[in-house]
């Protein structure tokens, strides 16, 4: 009975042990143990925790229990980095437990949003749906209550083209369905059996028989004349028996009303003055990126003309006075970026010409909306007078508005001329019946 009651008192004292705080020890019990040994952090995973004794007052040593700082989000509480001990219940900010502090918690912050409002796409523009951004955490919210994240609010942009192909003899593309100056699935035709692969173009074979000369270099042919040839669609051949064709002589098709398309190749550097004036039926031209220099009034009174292309990589620096003069059926132009000079009157009285363009890399001229202007903004040169707009504001960076600029306008009857206009040149307001302020 005495062995049991003894075991018993034995029992006893081991658990008042464990859940008591250590009692310090003395100089005498730690001789032999290392400051190391004593402040080792006990290793292992308490959720992050780590665990390390730091001497206290006389009678405790804590036992801390190391919490990383979390940083608190718009939806979630953070806090300090802090020490815990689980004997007395402290919290410390540092490892030695020197100095206890009360308050851990970081407060969740809170949405900061503000309302976003839905944003069309346009073809080189994005937009965006109607949401919710918090500024705080960049997210986004479909609804005000900030309950529906959204993964993304930008609505890709993108051009859109026509189903039909449009072709000249050397291209093929097609035409945006936007004002912007672009062209979809744009490449050379694939000719296999006289057919374009691509498109189903059908081959236009070069113009045989057309009358040429010798250049002065002695070393090169240009065109005179239809000579022999015959066709409403003429193809200028690069070559004749081997020797480059360069250019294409002053009057060369003057007042043949029989052509109805030209496509003048790369090799051909120069048109010369009044080379296809007054071809009345011609309705279409290629040139190639060999052309220079285009003439004065080399199209001048081409009736018909509706389109005029340009290839690619253009090394055109100038067209000439009154180059398409009264060509009255062309509806739009695209001015290569090497253009340098832009003639008097190059598009005058060009009636239906709705659109001028300018490749952006051009240095020497811009267009604004469709209008030609010079690059620094200070010339109108070229009102599109076929546009149909009954009014128009010029833009306050203007100071001259160039000869002829607005000659036979019938569509507008009201122009605003900024004070920062010192200069009108002659017939500006030509012929513009129906302007009246």
């Amino acid at each position: 009975m005495k062995r049991v009651i003894i075991l018993l008192l034995l029992c006893i004292a081991t658990v008042l042990s464990i859940t008591a705080c250590k009692e310090k020890p003395s100089n005498d019990d730690t001789d032999g143990i290392t400051d190391n040994e004593n402040n080792d952090k006990n290793e292992g995973d308490n959720s992050g925790d780590n665990v390390n004794d730091a001497p206290s007052d006389d009678k405790h040593t804590h036992v801390l229990i190391y919490k990383e700082a979390k940083a608190a989000t718009c939806t979630e509480d953070g806090n300090v980095e802090y020490y815990s001990c689980g004997g007395c219940n402290k919290t410390f900010s540092d490892s030695a437990a020197t100095n206890e502090i009360t308050e851990t918690a970081i407060a969740a912050k809170g949405h900061n949003a503000a309302h976003v409002e839905a944003k069309n796409a346009t073809c080189t523009e994005d937009g965006n749906a109607e949401h919710w951004f918090c500024s705080e955490c960049d997210k986004a919210f479909a609804d005000e209550e900030l309950k529906n994240e959204l993964s993304t609010v930008v609505i890709a942009a993108g051009h859109s083209f026509s189903d039909e192909w449009s072709t000249n003899t050397i291209y093929h593309w097609r035409e945006p369905l936007c004002d912007h100056d672009v062209k979809g699935e744009h490449g050379e035709h694939s000719f296999k059996d006289g057919v374009c692969t691509v498109c189903g173009t059908k081959e236009i074979i070069e113009t045989k028989g057309l009358a040429y000369a010798t250049n002065d270099d002695l070393k090169s042919y240009k065109i005179t004349g239809m000579g022999a040839a015959s066709g409403v669609n003429i193809v200028i051949p690069a070559y004749i028996d081997g020797t480059p064709v360069t250019a294409i002589a002053p009057e060369a098709f003057q007042r043949n009303q029989a052509i109805q398309s030209l496509v003048i190749p790369d090799t051909v550097e120069k048109i010369d003055s009044l080379t296809f004036s007054r071809c009345t039926s011609l309705t279409s031209i290629t040139i190639g990126n060999g052309v220079t220099s285009i003439g004065n009034s080399a199209f001048e009174y081409c009736y018909s003309l509706t389109s005029v292309e340009f290839a690619e990589n253009s090394k055109l620096t100038s067209i000439g006075d009154e180059a398409f003069y009264y060509c009255r059926s062309l509806t739009s132009v695209t001015i290569p970026d090497s253009v340098t000079r832009i003639g008097e009157s190059a598009f005058y009285s060009c009636a239906n010409l709705a659109s001028i363009k300018v490749s952006e890399n051009n240095t020497k001229y811009k267009d604004i909306n469709g209008n030609l202007y010079s690059k620094n903004g200070e010339t109108l040169i070229q009102y599109a007078i076929g546009k149909i707009d009954t009014n128009f504001t010029i833009p306050n960076s203007v100071t001259s508005i160039g000869n002829s600029a607005f000659y036979s306008c019938n569509s507008l009857t009201s122009v605003t001329i900024p004070n920062s206009v010192t200069s009108i040149g002659n017939s500006a307001f030509h012929y513009c019946t129906s302007l009246t302020s």
